[in-house]
C-alpha cells in the first residue's frame, strides 16, 4: 500500500472520529428533547424504539461512591449507590452458603446505539468505559459478575441475531441464550451446582409481539416478529412448557428481564425466556422469582418475605442468579440494604 493510500485513509479515520458525537451527551440531548415534547418513547432509526429513562442512564456517567447522590433518581441520598447494598446482599446469601451471580442486562442504548436518532456517528467509548468500570469494581470487592457487553455487541452485526428486541424494552432470545450459557457455565465450572438429567427439547417458533414500547406510540410501526426457543419436555399430549421448581438449588431473581417470553400475556409469550434457557443448560428447572417493578430494591424485599416466611424455602437453594436492567442503577427509587433472614442455627435464642 502507497504511503499517499495510507494517509488518505487514516485521514478519513480521523474525520468519522472528529464528526463523531459522544453517547453520552447524545442520551442527555436526546432525553431532554423528548422531555420537551412530553413523549415517553424515543424514535430511532429504522423503526428502533428507545426508554428514555434507558438513555437517562448512558448519559449519567459514573454512578458509583461520591458521585452517586448526583446522578441517581434515588429518593434518598443515603440509598443512591448501588455497591453496598449489591455487596451487602451477597454477604447475607453467603451466610446460607449460597453463591450470588450478578446479571446485569446493559443498557439497550449502549449496546444499539447506532439506531439512536441523529445524522452524526456515535461514540460510546465513555459510556462503555462507565458500564465496565462499575463490572470489574463488582469483582474486585468478590463479587461473581457477567459481562455480556462484547458479545451483545458481537451480536448485533446480525440483523437476524439483534440482542434487543427493536420495539420494546426487554433484551431478545440471542441475549437471553447468551446469558443462560454464561450463567450455566459459572455454576458448573465453580461446583456451586451438579448438572441435572435434562431431558428437555427445545421447539423454536416464530412470534408476533406488541412491545411495550410500541404501544406507547400513536403512529405504531410495523409489528415486530422474533424467533425464540420454547423450552419443555416431550410428552404423549405434546410439548409441555416447563413449570419453574420451587424445590430447584437456583432461584433466578429480578424484574422484568427474568419474566419476559417466560410468563406469557403481556409479556409475549410462555416457556422461552431467561428461567427456561437456564434451565435447558443447566439440566434441572429453576425457581423464579420476579417483578414487574423494579430489580433493585423490590426483587430482594420479595425474597426476604418469603424465606421469613419459609426458612426451609432458601435453606434449599445452592446459587441466586439476580438479573436485572443496569439502567436501574441509576433509575431506581433506591438501593437500601435488605436484610436476608439468618440461617436458623443463627437466629437468637
Amino acid at each position: 500500500m502507497s504511503l499517499a493510500r495510507l494517509l488518505l485513509i487514516v485521514a478519513a479515520g480521523l474525520a468519522v472520529s472528529a464528526s463523531a458525537e459522544e453517547l453520552v451527551d447524545r442520551c442527555a440531548r436526546l432525553v431532554e428533547e423528548a422531555k420537551s415534547r412530553d413523549e415517553s418513547v424515543i424514535r430511532g432509526k429504522d423503526d428502533w424504539l428507545f426508554l428514555p429513562s434507558d438513555l437517562r442512564h448512558v448519559a449519567a456517567g459514573p454512578f458509583w461512591g461520591e458521585n452517586a447522590a448526583k446522578v441517581s433518581r434515588a429518593r434518598k441520598p443515603a440509598e443512591a449507590d448501588p455497591l453496598p447494598a449489591i455487596l451487602d446482599f451477597r454477604e447475607g446469601l453467603a451466610a446460607h452458603d449460597i453463591e450470588l451471580v450478578l446479571v446485569p442486562v446493559p443498557p439497550k442504548a449502549l449496546v444499539h446505539h447506532a439506531k439512536l436518532p441523529g445524522e452524526t456517528a456515535t461514540d460510546p467509548t465513555a459510556a462503555r468505559a462507565t458500564h465496565l468500570e462499575f463490572l470489574k469494581l463488582l469483582r474486585e470487592s468478590g463479587l461473581t459478575v457477567l459481562d455480556l457487553l462484547p458479545e451483545l455487541e458481537s451480536l448485533r452485526a446480525d440483523p437476524k441475531r439483534a440482542p434487543y428486541c427493536r420495539s420494546d424494552t426487554h433484551w431478545a432470545g440471542p441475549a437471553i441464550e447468551l446469558a443462560a450459557e454464561q450463567t450455566a457455565k459459572q455454576l458448573l465450572d465453580t461446583k456451586a451446582l451438579e448438572a441435572g438429567p435434562g431431558g428437555f427439547v427445545a421447539e423454536p417458533r416464530t412470534i408476533t409481539i406488541e412491545g411495550d414500547l410500541w404501544r406507547e406510540l400513536e403512529e405504531r410501526p410495523a409489528q415486530e416478529q422474533l424467533t425464540l426457543d420454547f423450552i419443555g419436555t416431550k410428552t404423549d399430549a405434546g410439548f409441555e412448557p416447563l413449570a419453574s421448581d420451587p424445590e430447584s438449588p437456583v432461584l433466578v431473581l429480578g424484574d422484568s428481564h427474568v419474566l419476559v417470553f417466560s410468563v406469557g400475556a403481556d409479556l409475549h409469550a410462555k416457556g422461552a425466556g431467561l428461567p427456561e434457557q437456564l434451565a435447558r443448560r443447566l439440566g434441572r428447572r429453576v425457581d423464579v422469582l420476579g417483578v414487574r417493578g423494579s430489580g433493585a430494591t423490590p426483587a430482594r424485599i420479595s425474597l426476604f418475605r418469603k424465606a421469613r416466611r419459609d426458612p426451609s424455602w432458601l435453606a434449599g437453594k445452592r446459587a441466586v442468579v439476580w438479573c436485572f436492567t443496569a439502567r436501574e442503577l441509576t433509575q431506581a427509587s433506591g438501593w437500601r440494604k435488605v436484610p436476608v433472614p439468618p440461617p436458623p442455627s443463627s437466629e437468637p435464642g
